[in-house]
């Protein structure tokens, strides 16, 4: 896992601090929906160290995407919820079965007037809260490992998913060995009515998961997309 430079906060804070004194001048303004967003440039940094660890002992990576929730001033600070995703684990000698999951942290950014001649030190916090494993419809832990041609998972209200089927513990060691679902999230969108809508480079699918992690709803694109032999995906 590498290290994450918090210029994504510079992203979330830039019309929060727009009419900051620390910059003088706009780089970029545009309108949305009738809602003008006005980019002010770079306005903070920070680290994740690249030893940190999650609490199941993984080490730490938010480099597919991230997603903010709560964004709000705070006295002279802003605040808020990051979610994030760490892509489909480290792939070092090739793909493992690792468990797709989403790492959430507070972050705090806190605007400095700073110069070529006086640049900044951080002044991007983060705080990690909890990181939420993701699971397939039947609730068993999603893989990292590319699908095989043995047959995608069937789940009852669902297209067929792509999965990889495993021997051993899935890492070398013994067990009983499986067939998981496999992720590869690239991309995430908090939902409003709670839980996450994570897009997938394996399918490409798009799948919904619930709060706790658990596969709710999935989206396949067309047969024209699919890897299809004899009308079965592989």
């Amino acid at each position: 896992m590498v290290s994450f430079k918090a210029a994504l906060a510079a992203v979330a804070g830039a019309s929060a601090v727009a009419a900051s004194t620390c910059v003088p001048r706009a780089v970029n303004t545009t309108t949305c929906n009738s809602k003008t967003y006005v980019y002010n440039g770079l306005s903070g940094y920070g680290f994740v160290p690249s030893n940190a660890r999650d609490k199941y002992g993984d080490t730490i990576s938010l480099g597919s995407s991230i997603a903010i929730d709560s964004w709000k001033q705070k006295g002279e600070s802003y605040e808020g919820v990051l979610y994030a995703l760490p892509d489909r684990g480290w792939n070092t000698e090739g793909t493992l079965n690792f468990q797709a999951r989403i790492h959430k942290y507070n972050i705090k950014l806190t605007p400095v007037a700073a110069s070529l001649s006086n640049p900044a030190k951080p002044n991007v916090e983060f705080e990690y809260l909890d990181t939420i494993l993701l699971t397939g419809p039947d609730g068993e832990p999603t893989t990292g490992l590319d699908p095989d041609f043995t047959g995608g998972a069937t789940y009852p209200g669902f297209p067929i998913l792509p999965a990889a089927t495993y021997t051993g513990d899935g890492f070398g060691g013994s067990g009983p060995g499986g067939k998981r679902v496999c992720l590869d999230p690239e991309g995430i969108v908090l939902s409003p009515g709670g839980g996450f809508w994570i897009s997938d480079e394996y399918g490409p699918y798009l799948y919904k998961f619930d709060n706790k992690g658990k596969m709710v709803y999935a989206i396949a694109p067309p047969d024209a997309l699919l890897p299809l032999r004899n009308g079965t995906v592989r």
